[in-house]
């Protein structure tokens, strides 16, 4: 017989001849009853090999396992059965291998193999699942760490946006005031060398009445001339000037005046802003 150890779980095995006559396994937990329970359940299995078997005694039992209290196991048992008794430490019952005694023997079933299998595999899918769920607690964690982080940063670049809104209100004022000036005084410096200009070509023949430029840009000049081909030079002149554009004659009459006779006009032109940019 052999009696084998591991873990929580009890074997007991009788081989006869190298050959596996009896099989049996359970578990069992440490406890006050622990010697007791053991020894029942040998008890209970030598009953049923007998029962089941012409032979009515037994050689030997062989203790083997990773129990840490094997030895002490070995001594209650060897108290408690009038049968030899050894222990080999180094029995290897998944591969039916006792290396004491040299020999081959087929120790476990097929199906206490496939029970113990199966509850390996249901230890190791289990610890899987339970680092899974770790992992993904954890990225999680780190995830909503991140979350945190990134939100406790906006908070303080709302709250510096916050304060720099009205520096950043009142800087924007003074460019759009610096930028009415700016376009005030181009303006009228660009009035002022078109008005220059219109001069330099006004005939010295011609006389100029009335020079007006509206808010559109608009110029209006009125004036006296000899002759209507001075006036149409001057409108010429006036569209050659790089101040203006679309120049055009809007009228002129004749009248005399003292024996001579003079032309009078109005010009009307569009002041090119172009030049002022």
């Amino acid at each position: 017989m052999i009696v084998y150890f591991e873990d929580e779980a009890v074997e007991i095995i009788i081989a006869k001849n190298g050959v596996l006559a009896f099989s049996r396994g359970f578990l069992l937990s440490e406890g006050k009853n622990f010697s007791q329970v053991l020894i029942s359940e040998i008890r209970h299995s030598i009953e049923l090999f007998f029962n089941n078997s012409r032979q009515r005694q037994l050689s030997k039992i062989i203790i083997g396992g990773s129990h840490p209290d094997l030895e002490q196991i070995a001594d209650v048992l060897r108290s408690s059965f009038d049968i030899p008794f050894s222990m080999e430490k180094k029995m290897d019952i998944a591969s039916g291998m006792i290396f004491a005694q040299g020999q081959e023997i087929n120790l476990l079933s097929d199906e206490f193999l496939q029970k113990r299998m199966r509850e390996k595999l249901k230890k190791k899918f289990f610890i899987s699942i339970v680092l899974v769920i770790a992992n993904i607690l954890l990225v999680a964690a780190m995830f909503w760490m991140m979350l945190k982080h990134k939100e406790s940063y906006l908070k303080e670049l709302e709250q510096k946006l916050s304060q720099l809104k009205p520096q950043a209100q009142a800087l924007q004022n003074k460019a759009q005031k610096l930028q009415m000036v700016h376009t005030q005084l181009t303006s009228q410096l660009l009035i002022l060398d078109a008005i220059t200009d219109l001069i330099n070509v006004t005939s010295a023949t011609s006389t100029l009445n009335m020079l007006s430029i509206n808010e559109k840009g608009v110029l209006v000049v009125r004036g006296q001339a000899k002759s209507l081909g001075e006036v149409l030079d001057f409108v010429g002149s006036i569209e050659n000037s790089p101040y203006f554009k679309n120049s055009h004659l809007n009228f002129s009459s004749r009248r005399k005046m003292k024996n001579e006779e003079l032309i009078d006009f109005e010009i009307q032109a569009d002041l090119d802003k172009a030049q002022g940019r």
